[in-house]
């Protein structure tokens, strides 16, 4: 299931936005019912926000063999699977050359890292101070890199400030090439 984005001003694709999904504001649940028990009763704004998603869900039509691509930005949602049927995935990323920070979600370093360090988000917090030199070796485009822009600095905040990540450095490189 997806939600499909309705124009650049779409609330469900405001910057910032994406901390709103399971893997990012709390526990992993990969159960609809479950998940939204565990929101309604604890974080009321995301059980309302994601309400308001369901409402725009649209499924995909397939048939067997269909190829399913979406961008990773996209709203989406795996479906129940019909008892005693199969679902094979393939979770691949493709990106364009320039486009370094883009990885794959496999068992590297950054998936273990994450998943051990879950429960109290240390990967994220180390993460986030971290020089913005020593992000770029974890894949974070540079400070002055064509990635960074007002949508892009607003995401990555909204993502790790709480944990004390300096967005100055990106956004004072931006202002610098917008200036020249």
């Amino acid at each position: 299931a997806v939600v499909l984005r309705e124009g650049k001003e779409d609330p469900a694709y405001t910057p910032g936005v994406s901390v709103l999904t399971p893997g990012v504001t709390g526990h992993w649940i990969n159960d609809r019912e479950m998940a939204e028990t565990n929101y309604k009763s604890k974080n009321p704004d995301v059980y309302k926000f994601r309400q308001s998603l369901y409402k725009r869900e649209v499924y995909a039509r397939y048939k067997k063999g269909t190829l399913l691509v979406y961008r990773q930005d996209l709203w989406h949602r795996g479906t129940r699977v019909t008892p005693g049927a199969q679902r094979y995935v393939m979770n691949i990323t493709y990106r364009r050359k320039d486009a370094e920070w883009i990885g794959n979600w496999q068992g590297g370093w950054a998936k273990r890292n994450y998943l051990l360090c879950w429960p109290e988000r240390r990967l994220e917090s180390t993460i986030a101070n971290l020089l913005p030199l020593q992000r770029t070796v974890l894949g974070f485009p540079e400070p002055g890199h064509r990635y960074w822009n007002k949508t892009t600095l607003a995401a990555v905040a909204a993502r790790y400030s709480k944990f004390g990540m300096d967005m100055d450095p990106y956004r004072k490189a931006m202002m610098k090439e917008r200036a020249e």
